[in-house]
């Protein structure tokens, strides 16, 4: 990763707006955080880690809005945004406090820079989680690890080398993530114990499934199947040597022929109940012949019917043919009425029409004043314009006579100032030539050789050049004077010009307002211009109309409604003749009626109604008479059949029959059910046998494999001393520590080297993490703990085990490209600091940007290229100095 720019606003003790730009200061390469404690400076890292996770470079300054600067204005927003470069593409995280009202809503944004150079969002509606997963994605480092890796806070610098082998664990495991190597051991490890109990738990099935069957072994469950199999074939036997089935066919035959007895019986009953019902079968034959009768008489009564019907039509339409007349007649005359009633309203109309012409007449009058309106709208617009032109220029004209008097008393200070230096000018020429006169010569000016009083060379002589120069700006402003004087008289002109065409103008309206006031003294009353003239015109012409229309129409009607009466009169003496041919019809028809009750025997249509059939009665009644003789014929014949299949025969005791039956059936059905359930149990106990053989098979075996799994697991856990995890941590601490010791050759002449201790941690059986410090001018040559170190020596072992770390992590595929670190210089003597510069000059060649947070003088003095935090009147400010 590599810095390109932090930048914020009302952060920390930062009030305004902060920009530190890496790109000139990449090519130093090293470069020092100065100032005052307690001046910001270690925020300046803090800014870079909250844009990036969320949380300060050294943890208890966690919350954005307790970052926020006490000094900002109100409503200033606070920010903080870090551009950097990574794998080629470049990317800005920014979090925001921005003023809602009264509370503070945080936002945040992701934008990443395209082909183009344009920045493109990369999450849309950022949440804060979503942020910091898109920081550990792009970058590789998790908070922690980028606080070991990339920014080493102030007071954690001496972590690493001084923690104990647990909490060393924790910090190697944070920045390689070599978590994954416990994760397997702790995989097998569950994988074998999930082997080991399900091993354990098909014994205990095997036994619980054979205690079901009440045998203790296999083998006990092969007997159990052998002696069902015999007693299947036993009862297979029995059932051989009883036929049960001839037995029952015999039953079986007897019950039917019992049956075909009662069927004989049920016939001979069946005879007898159709002979009961001879006389309904008369009964039906009598309603047909009725029915037959009453059907002769009944179209004559339809006849009848319909002549009745169509005489009470004629009655009807005669009837309301005269009525019609009748009303035809009334609305004749109410037509006549109304007509007579709208004539008496054209002496009215002829007033409309005389005042219509009238009204034409003054059109040409009121046209006139239309025309002097808009004349007079038009001049009061001109006048309008006028009197803003005039005022316009007024302005104008103001303005040149305040600038003419300004320029006019400048020109006067000038030109007295100039005559002031001009006279002291001179004073010091005669003063200078005075000096110069020499006794018996004669003055340049006067020619006389006595010089009795010789003139002084003023203090404050003034020069020709200023007399000059002094003399110019005179002209200069004589001459804008006289510039401003010309523009001030033709300004004056222009408005003078002006002014006289306001006076035309407001005698051109007075003359236009005096003439329509003449105009309007010809008008109508009530009418004030010409669209109202028009309008009365228009409705005079629309009441004309409209009467005419309406006598047009009423006569018309009159005409439709005499029309429509003559109509309806003629149409009543047709009507009566229908009426006559009607009724003479009907009576021919009465007639026949009673001559056709006579002839079929009945007294009165009444009872040829109450004979009458429908056809659907009718069919039904016919239908029951075959059905009878039908079903007698069938019963005589099925008695005749089963009397010649019965002769001979005896009646079976059908009681005892169907009791010897049930007992056949029962001893069959038993077998059945029997034989059933012992199939089934062989069935169900061969299947478990092969089943329990199946999984039984070496099982005592393969669990004592898995104990010996579950062992080896436990080890590789680190449940009985160093686990896979520790072993790994161990190998790339290894490599840590490797890296740190060529950074410590640099120091104190190579006196220093660390080495991993493999003694077991104190209290527990595991290997442990300890570091030890070989000191090649000690007698102890086994070492000491780092502990011992004095504070600049544990400095110094730590940058170089911090550098190790980073060195470590870039093989690992991390990519680093600057490294900060935060403060520690200050334990160091000069030749321990110079130590130091060798190494952090050595690890900028290989991460391109190292960045120290210090007070140290001699390191202010040693690294010209600086961010200076300086205290300012709001707060904190950075300068930027490029060495």
């Amino acid at each position: 990763m590599r810095p390109l720019k932090i930048e914020f606003q009302a952060f920390g003790p930062y009030a305004g707006h902060e920009i530190v730009d890496f790109k000139d200061i990449s090519e130093k390469g090293l470069f020092l955080i100065c100032g005052k404690t307690g001046m910001g400076k270690t925020m300046i890292l803090d800014a870079m880690t909250f844009a990036l996770y969320g949380k300060s470079s050294g943890h208890g300054r966690d919350d954005f809005e307790a970052m926020r600067c006490t000094n900002a204005e109100f409503d200033k927003t606070t920010y903080v945004k870090f551009e950097f470069e990574i794998h080629g593409d470049i990317y800005l995280f920014e979090r925001r406090l921005e003023r809602k009202r009264k509370n503070l809503s945080p936002a945040y944004s992701l934008m990443k820079k395209d082909e183009d150079g344009i920045w493109r969002t990369m999450l849309e509606n950022a949440k804060e989680k979503a942020l910091n997963e898109k920081a550990v994605e792009i970058i590789g480092l998790e908070y922690e690890q980028f606080r070991q890796v990339i920014v080493l806070p102030q007071g954690q610098f001496e972590k690493l080398l001084t923690s104990n082998s647990d909490e060393k664990e924790k910090i190697l495991t944070s920045i390689f993530g070599e978590e994954k190597w416990q994760l397997i051991a702790e995989q097998l490890y569950n994988s074998i114990v999930e082997r080991r109990e399900n091993l354990k738990g098909i014994k205990e099935k095997i036994g619980n499934s054979l205690k079901e069957e009440h045998c203790e072994t296999i083998y006990d469950l092969s007997l159990v199947i052998s002696h069902k199999e015999k007693e299947l074939l036993e009862i297979d036997e029995e059932y051989k040597v009883t036929d049960y089935d001839k037995l029952i066919k015999e039953k079986q035959d007897a019950l039917i022929l019992a049956k075909r007895f009662g069927d004989l019986h049920k016939a001979e009953n069946r005879i007898e109940i159709l002979k009961s019902q001879s006389s309904d079968r008369k009964e039906w034959e009598k309603q047909i012949q009725d029915a037959n009768r009453a059907e002769k008489v009944r179209v004559l009564i339809e006849v009848e019917n319909k002549t009745s019907q169509e005489l009470n039509n004629r009655k009807n339409n005669e009837k309301s043919v005269r009525n019609n007349a009748l009303e035809a007649k009334k609305n004749a005359d109410n037509v006549e009425l109304e007509l007579r009633e709208h004539l008496k309203q054209e002496k009215e109309l002829e007033l409309k029409k005389s005042l219509k012409i009238s009204y034409e007449n003054k059109r040409s009058e009121y046209e006139g004043i239309e025309s002097a309106i808009d004349e007079l709208n038009a001049m009061k617009l001109e006048e309008k314009k006028a009197m803003d032109e005039e005022r316009e220029k007024k302005t104008i004209l103001d303005s040149l006579s305040e600038k003419i008097i300004k320029i006019r008393n400048q020109y006067i200070e000038l030109n007295e100032s100039h005559s002031m230096m001009l006279e002291k000018y001179l004073a010091g020429i005669t003063g200078e030539l005075a000096e110069k006169l020499e006794k018996g010569k004669p003055c340049p000016v006067c020619g006389s050789t006595i010089h009795p009083q010789k003139a002084v060379k003023a203090d404050n002589s003034v020069t020709k050049e200023m007399v000059d120069e002094k003399k110019n700006e005179v002209d200069l402003k004589y001459s804008e004077l006289q510039d401003a004087t010309y523009k001030h008289e033709n300004a004056k002109k222009e408005y003078d010009s002006k002014l006289k065409v306001v006076g035309e103008r407001h005698k051109d309206v007075a003359v236009l307002e005096s003439r329509v006031d003449d105009i309007k003294k010809n008008l109508i009353d009530g009418i004030s211009d010409l669209s109202e003239l028009n309008k009365s015109i228009v409705q005079l012409d629309e009441d004309i109309c409209l009467f005419e229309e309406q006598k047009k129409q009423l006569e018309e009607k009159k005409q439709k409604a005499n029309n429509d009466y003559m109509d309806a009169n003629a149409k009543i003496e047709p009507a009566t003749e229908e009426t006559q041919k009607a009724q003479v019809i009907y009576d021919s028809a009465q007639k026949a009626v009673e001559e056709g009750l006579i002839a079929n025997r009945f007294e009165s249509v009444d009872e040829v109604e109450a004979v009458l059939l429908d056809e659907e009665t009718l069919s039904k009644i016919k239908q029951k008479i075959t059905d009878y003789d039908t079903n007698l014929k069938a019963a005589k014949d099925n008695l005749k059949d089963i009397s010649k299949e019965l002769k001979g025969k005896e009646v079976p005791n059908e009681a005892e029959c169907e009791r010897v039956l049930e007992e056949l059936n029962d001893s069959k059905t038993n077998y059945k059910e029997k034989r059933a359930v012992l199939n089934s149990d062989i069935e169900r106990l061969t299947k478990k046998y092969k089943m329990l053989e199946a999984e039984g098979k070496g099982i005592e075996a393969k669990i004592r494999e898995a104990e010996e799994d579950f062992v080896f697991a436990k080890k590789l856990r680190g449940d009985t001393g160093t686990g896979l995890q520790r072993y790994v941590l161990g190998i790339m601490f290894s490599s840590v520590v490797a890296a740190a010791n060529k950074m410590l050759e640099m120091v104190h002449g190579g006196r220093y080297r660390l080495y991993r201790s493999d003694e077991k941690a104190q209290g527990t059986n595991k290997r442990g993490l300890d570091l030890k410090v070989f000191d090649k001018n000690s007698e102890d040559h086994e070492g000491r703990f780092v502990s011992t170190l004095s504070g600049g020596e544990k400095f110094l072992a730590s940058l170089a085990l911090s550098i190790g770390m980073s060195t470590v992590a870039q093989k690992s595929g991390i990519k680093i490209e600057a490294l900060f670190i935060d403060e520690g210089f200050g334990s160091l003597d000069e030749d321990s600091i110079g130590d130091a510069m060798n190494v952090l000059n050595s690890i900028q060649e290989a991460n391109g940007l190292v960045g120290i947070i210090s007070h140290v003088q001699l390191l202010q003095d040693r690294i010209p290229t600086k961010l200076k935090v300086e205290e300012s009147s709001r707060g904190s400010h950075i300068i930027q100095t490029i060495g």
